[in-house]
Protein backbone atom coordinates (compact mmCIF):
# COMPACT_ATOMS: atom_id res chain seq x y z
CA UNK A 1 0.00 0.00 0.00
CA UNK A 2 1.54 3.71 -0.66
CA UNK A 3 1.63 6.09 1.92
CA UNK A 4 -0.75 8.39 0.24
CA UNK A 5 -4.75 8.62 0.15
CA UNK A 6 -6.43 7.26 -2.82
CA UNK A 7 -5.90 9.77 -6.04
CA UNK A 8 -4.08 12.41 -3.64
CA UNK A 9 -0.29 11.87 -3.83
CA UNK A 10 0.36 15.62 -2.80
CA UNK A 11 -0.58 14.92 0.84
CA UNK A 12 0.78 12.09 2.58
CA UNK A 13 -0.13 10.17 5.41
CA UNK A 14 3.06 10.21 7.11
CA UNK A 15 4.08 14.03 8.23
CA UNK A 16 7.83 13.27 7.43
CA UNK A 17 7.09 11.17 4.40
CA UNK A 18 9.38 13.63 2.16
CA UNK A 19 12.64 14.76 4.30
CA UNK A 20 13.53 18.11 2.82
CA UNK A 21 17.44 19.03 2.52
CA UNK A 22 20.43 18.47 0.63
CA UNK A 23 21.45 15.38 2.80
CA UNK A 24 18.96 12.94 1.56
CA UNK A 25 19.23 13.71 -2.18
CA UNK A 26 21.21 11.23 -3.70
CA UNK A 27 22.57 12.91 -7.08
CA UNK A 28 22.33 10.47 -10.03
CA UNK A 29 24.67 11.87 -12.57
CA UNK A 30 23.23 12.85 -16.16
CA UNK A 31 24.15 11.29 -19.57
CA UNK A 32 25.39 13.78 -22.32
CA UNK A 33 21.77 13.44 -23.79
CA UNK A 34 19.90 13.88 -20.44
CA UNK A 35 22.29 17.35 -20.00
CA UNK A 36 21.15 18.12 -22.98
CA UNK A 37 17.29 17.58 -22.54
CA UNK A 38 14.44 19.87 -22.05
CA UNK A 39 10.48 20.30 -22.60
CA UNK A 40 7.74 22.99 -22.98
CA UNK A 41 4.20 23.35 -22.35
CA UNK A 42 1.47 23.90 -24.42
CA UNK A 43 -2.11 24.96 -23.70
CA UNK A 44 -4.52 25.70 -26.49
CA UNK A 45 -2.14 27.16 -28.73
CA UNK A 46 0.20 29.26 -26.10
CA UNK A 47 3.29 28.08 -25.63
CA UNK A 48 5.39 28.22 -22.28
CA UNK A 49 8.78 28.61 -22.00
CA UNK A 50 11.44 25.91 -22.22
CA UNK A 51 12.25 23.75 -19.45
CA UNK A 52 15.72 22.05 -18.87
CA UNK A 53 16.75 19.52 -16.81
CA UNK A 54 18.64 20.71 -13.96
CA UNK A 55 19.18 17.75 -11.98
CA UNK A 56 18.08 13.94 -11.46
CA UNK A 57 18.44 12.52 -7.80
CA UNK A 58 16.96 9.86 -5.15
CA UNK A 59 15.28 10.98 -1.68
CA UNK A 60 15.45 9.48 1.06
CA UNK A 61 12.14 8.42 2.38
CA UNK A 62 10.84 7.64 6.26
CA UNK A 63 7.90 6.35 7.79
CA UNK A 64 5.98 7.06 10.92
CA UNK A 65 8.74 5.98 12.85
CA UNK A 66 11.75 8.02 11.33
CA UNK A 67 13.11 4.54 9.87
CA UNK A 68 14.26 4.63 5.74
CA UNK A 69 12.98 2.63 3.44
CA UNK A 70 14.10 1.86 0.43
CA UNK A 71 12.22 3.15 -2.81
CA UNK A 72 13.00 3.23 -6.90
CA UNK A 73 11.66 6.76 -7.33
CA UNK A 74 14.10 9.25 -9.26
CA UNK A 75 13.11 13.07 -9.06
CA UNK A 76 13.61 14.85 -12.04
CA UNK A 77 13.92 18.68 -11.18
CA UNK A 78 13.85 21.28 -14.44
CA UNK A 79 13.86 25.08 -14.31
CA UNK A 80 12.97 27.65 -16.99
CA UNK A 81 15.65 27.92 -19.58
Amino acid sequence: MIPFPLNNFAVPYAVNLWRNNETTRHNIPLSRELRNSSFFLEVNGVRRPIYALKRMYRLDLINEYDDDFETSCTLFEFEAA
